[in-house]
């Protein structure tokens, strides 16, 4: 989530944008902040706002996955499912941004480096995820309903409560 929010300072300082549009949520870009190339454009596809929802779309995929695998997946799953669903969105984003970077056979090297993490974090999840542990046994139904244990009275609090109480009331 805090990912999300922070590729706002990218739109703040008009510095992660795509190739020219005209789409109605296109981003106006300063003269000074555009790319050479792209000097006659004003209007620049929003990579920031796309990075953003995906990032705060990927938050709750991973809270969902937590608390449905909690306990269960051995340790480094859950940071293994972020970075493929990081990547996932990075790749794309990747082929669409306009900012000068190196090529490497073709290709901007920032591809290269978010396809090779999408596979790593694939064949991690995936490795990890097999060795999670079992499935939790459920509870079994009592008259109070499934996993009820009724607590203790906490006896000792309540007496000393009501001392408390006493005591106020004959001293004010």
């Amino acid at each position: 989530l805090a990912q999300a929010l922070g590729r706002w300072g990218n739109y703040a300082n008009q510095e992660l944008y795509g190739h020219p549009s005209s789409l109605p949520w296109a981003v106006k870009i300063d003269p000074t902040h555009r790319y050479t190339p792209y000097q006659a454009d004003s209007t620049f596809q929003p990579m920031f706002l796309y990075e953003s929802l995906w990032d705060a779309l990927s938050r709750f995929i991973l809270v969902y996955f937590i608390r449905r695998f909690w306990r269960r997946v051995p340790t480094g799953t859950i940071f293994a499912l972020y970075v493929v669903l990081y990547d996932v969105m990075r790749l794309p984003l990747e082929t669409m941004k306009v900012d000068p970077a190196d090529l490497v056979v073709g290709q901007r090297i920032n591809v290269w480096v978010a396809a090779t993490a999408l596979v790593a974090g694939v064949v991690w999840f995936v490795t990890a995820f097999r060795r999670r542990g079992p499935e939790p046994e459920p509870a079994a139904a009592t008259a109070h309903g499934p996993s009820h244990v009724p607590t203790a009275r906490p006896e000792a609090a309540i007496a000393a409560r009501r001392a408390s109480q006493q005591h106020r009331r004959r001293n004010g």
